[in-house]
């Protein structure tokens, strides 16, 4: 049995680049049907990860990319839906990921966004291309999309990149967008034995003598002991591994970030998104 405790860090990435460096056009990647990552062509650079639902109801995009590279942006989208986007999600307030706000908005396009973003460009809103570029549209918590037969769950990512994260979950594909946020797996000796000098019941000792690999086909009684020891032995390790949370000082991220971000991958599994972590 094996027992991974995750925390979530942030890591904030920045390049001082010239001018002649920003991006003039984008190469379009379909990373699921109908959803695709852009990045700029020829290796230049266009701005923050980019992503852009296309479909047959509405278009939605993810992050716009800096005030230099905001035509180019609404040019790829053109050209790959054949319109400019319905809608804008903004990841968070930094200027490679909102610098098309204002551009995307004077074509049509709503800017949805964290409450905390609206708020920071409201006292200095260059980096979205000006005022035109403050979100019509935010949330505090979460806010759902059902768009193109798929739902796109955004939900408020605490203490994370910005005060203002937002990470995007797409139902029904296998792409999980989550603008600058990125995990960092913090593993300890994970094992019970190793930690507790304790043999476990192997997982796949369940199915020992049995033609199906269906959980519901185990035994009663095999899966009672083996589920009574899993239970105690996850507060056992609970007891080891908290003290070291809070030494390393994850405690909060662990509770505000990897936990909420389980139960999205619970879901995601729900609806048939096969997760290997």
């Amino acid at each position: 049995m094996t027992k991974r405790i995750l925390a979530i860090a942030c890591l904030a990435l920045a390049a001082p680049l010239q001018a002649q460096d920003f991006a003039t056009s984008f190469d379009a990647t379909e990373v699921a049907p109908g959803i695709y990552t852009l990045t700029g062509a020829e290796g230049k650079f266009g701005g923050g990860t980019i992503s852009v639902l296309i479909g047959d109801e509405q278009i939605v995009l993810i992050d716009d990319a800096m005030v230099p590279t905001a035509q180019p942006i609404l040019d790829a989208v053109t050209e790959l839906a054949g319109r400019a986007p319905d809608f804008v999600i903004n990841t968070h307030i930094h200027g490679d990921h909102v610098g098309g706000n204002a551009l995307m908005q004077e074509n049509g396009a709503y800017v949805v966004a964290h409450d905390n973003i609206r708020k920071r460009l409201a006292v200095d809103s260059k980096d979205a291309g000006g005022d035109g570029g403050l979100p019509i549209i935010t949330f505090s918590d979460s806010v759902t999309f059902h768009v193109n037969g798929q739902e796109v769950f955004v939900f408020h990512v605490h203490h994370a990149h910005t005060d203002g994260d937002g990470v995007n979950e797409m139902q029904l594909s296998s792409r999980l967008y989550d603008g600058n946020t990125m995990v960092k797996e913090v593993r300890w000796s994970p094992d019970g034995y190793e930690v507790l000098g304790q043999r476990t019941i192997p997982y796949k000792s369940l199915f020992e003598g049995l033609t199906s690999k269906d959980i519901r086909e185990v035994p009663l009684d095999r899966l009672v002991e083996y589920a009574a020891e899993d239970a105690d032995v996850t507060f056992q390790l609970f007891e080891v591994f908290a003290p070291q949370l809070e030494a390393e000082q994850l405690r909060t991220l662990l509770d505000e970030v990897e936990m909420p971000l389980s139960q999205v991958l619970l879901r995601m599994e729900r609806h048939g998104v096969r997760l290997d972590l």
